[in-house]
């Protein structure tokens, strides 16, 4: 009897030191998104003939809290089934509230496990060093993913963006964050150096299980001028349970 005592009471320890090892993990996974995190990213597919499938990479902004002028931003991030390699990020500009916007594109691989049918996909994390500590955004322990079946595209701290035009199709295609049902997504564009200027609507086209919804406008079916000017430029916003997001390429405008 004694020895069942002695077992129960060491299982109980061994559980209750388990416990502790799980929750402190669960604490070290989450994301440090004050001081770092994800803005956006995208999968590039290289298709070929016949949808024939060459390589693929992915790139993307991040978000970070200027600690100091000497830091380290890195991408930790993997292909399909391959290792886990690094890829440094680099300054791309200083936003007016004083953070900055970094920008990272991971290496093309040929590496291609799926041709036609299956997932390709990039997963990573965001490592931030600066003044002795180290900071992630890894989605809240889950990292980032990337697919090509599933969601090519990632929006964390971007609520609108990502925008593609399409010069001899005439269309922009870009994607928004769904965070409502009620909600207007327009085009503003000027030709005369915003003198004045037009809205125009945008179209829904479809949603991914990420959250992310995917939006369009014609260009040439709504009449836009898109000659290139310096005069001509675009921007699209969004606004959804009484506030307006900007998507103006980082206070820099979009131009044709």
């Amino acid at each position: 009897m004694l020895k069942d005592k002695k077992l129960n009471i060491a299982t109980l320890l061994i559980c209750f030191i388990l416990t502790i090892n799980i929750l402190n993990i669960t604490t070290y996974a989450q994301s440090d998104t004050e001081n770092i995190q994800l803005y956006s990213s995208r999968l590039h597919m290289d298709y070929g003939n016949r949808g024939y499938i060459n390589g693929y990479s992915s790139a993307g902004y991040i978000y970070i809290k200027n600690l100091d002028y000497d830091k380290k931003v890195t991408v930790h991030f993997k292909y399909n089934d391959t290792d886990w390699k690094d890829v440094p990020a680099s300054y791309y500009k200083t936003l007016p509230n004083g953070y900055e916007i970094w920008k990272f594109e991971t290496p093309y691989t040929n590496k291609v496990k799926y041709q036609y049918c299956g997932d390709n996909y990039c997963k990573f994390a965001i490592k931030y060093e600066v003044n002795g500590n180290t900071y992630w955004d890894n989605n809240n322990g889950r990292d980032y993913y990337l697919s090509q079946s599933k969601h090519s595209i990632e929006l964390s701290k971007c609520k609108i963006g990502e925008s593609q035009f399409y010069k001899n199709s005439r269309q922009l295609w870009f994607y928004i964050k769904d965070m409502g049902n009620n909600k207007n997504i327009k085009l503003r564009v000027t030709n005369d150096n915003w003198a004045t200027y037009k809205d125009y609507d945008c179209n829904y086209v479809t949603s991914y299980p990420n959250g992310v919804e995917e939006w369009y406008i014609n260009l040439w079916k709504n009449d836009i001028d898109t000659t290139p000017s310096p005069s001509s430029q675009y921007v699209l916003y969004y606004t959804v349970n009484g506030m307006t997001y900007w998507d103006n390429n980082f206070g820099e405008n979009y131009s044709f």
